[in-house]
């Protein structure tokens, strides 16, 4: 069961609090809990007289001890302005929660995430299945402070944070120095998931996260239009020996002689590789040959092409 506020006509604070009244009503009349709750995203019409967003979230950090005894397993907040603003509320209103997916995403976020993390993990570690914060405005500034929840403090056996999933992508202020702290981070050898799409990881970054791979668990790796190039797509793919998935949609797309110079090298790199799951993109003009080329492989190869790199990510990455 999910509960979803994401109509444009229930993000008024007295209908966000009736909701949840009404689903803690039927939880006591023998109902089910709902497992997802998600709020938003919500716009404003510029010179609408709707309600500012603000009052709504502020009407859903009052309902927590409401909803924080539900058996919530995923707390999902998307595009609602003003969020930044009471960060650490929000933070202590999740404390409670026993979520195990957390996605703050789109909500302009930059420098007031670590204060909302470390409100959600005051006096206990927290551990996260996924924690997305796509979308937020990132700079590298506000990854290290991220990293620094995920690393234990001196005299502690525990960090405040243990993430198994991390999504940041859409945050394409960051930098080199951004990969070079994730790989330096003890997240290395936690993460089973990791996405960086839409982020510029650039050649420099495809070979430093290649080095990553060769010595993390991590199982699910995405790098959708990350401006790789023809050498970093090759290493990922070559240094792929513990990933389930690579995506890399729309890196090295519009080279000439995408056949020769990365077809075919991709299907011999995999002619042994563990990888399951592989996707790529190339010209629609050579999509028949380059599909003959995966033919017989222990991988799976999804090839998008060109003209559909801007509508194709969600639908592969199992999204609606």
């Amino acid at each position: 069961m999910d509960l979803r506020l994401n109509s444009e006509e229930l993000r008024r604070a007295a209908d966000v609090a009736a909701l949840i009244e009404a689903c803690a009503s039927a939880l006591q009349r023998g109902g089910q809990s709902p497992k997802t709750l998600a709020l938003g995203p919500w716009g404003q019409e510029p010179g609408s007289d709707a309600e500012a967003p603000e009052a709504a979230i502020q009407a859903f950090i009052r309902s927590s001890p409401t909803w924080t005894c539900w058996a919530l397993r995923s707390v999902s907040i998307v595009e609602i302005r003003g969020i930044a603003d009471c960060a650490p509320l929000l933070g202590a209103a999740l404390r409670p929660c026993a979520v195990r997916i957390l996605r703050l995403q789109h909500l302009a976020l930059r420098g007031a995430i670590t204060p909302l993390l470390e409100a959600f993990c005051k006096d206990q570690p927290r551990q996260l299945e996924i924690l997305d914060l796509s979308g937020n405005g990132f700079t590298d500034e506000d990854v290290v402070s991220l990293l620094s929840l995920t690393t234990p403090r001196e005299g502690q056996r525990r960090a405040a944070l243990e993430l198994e999933g991390l999504v940041l992508s859409a945050n394409p202020s960051m930098s080199y120095a951004t990969w070079q702290s994730l790989v330096a981070s003890p997240l290395r050898e936690s993460l089973r998931l990791l996405d960086l799409s839409e982020c510029g990881v650039g050649p420099a970054g495809a070979q430093l996260l290649a080095q990553l791979l060769e010595t993390s668990p991590l199982r699910d790796l995405s790098l959708y239009r990350c401006g790789i190039d023809q050498a970093g797509v090759l290493r990922l793919v070559t240094a792929a020996v513990s990933l389930r998935s690579l995506d890399l949609t729309a890196n090295a797309h519009h080279m000439e002689g995408w056949m020769q110079a990365l077809g075919q090298p991709v299907a011999s790199a995999l002619l042994g590789a563990p990888l399951k799951v592989l996707t790529l993109s190339c010209s629609e003009k050579v999509m028949q040959a380059a599909a003959e080329l995966f033919v017989g492989l222990p991988t799976q190869v999804i090839l998008v092409p060109n003209e559909q790199n801007n509508y194709n990510r969600l639908l592969f990455l199992g999204e609606d």
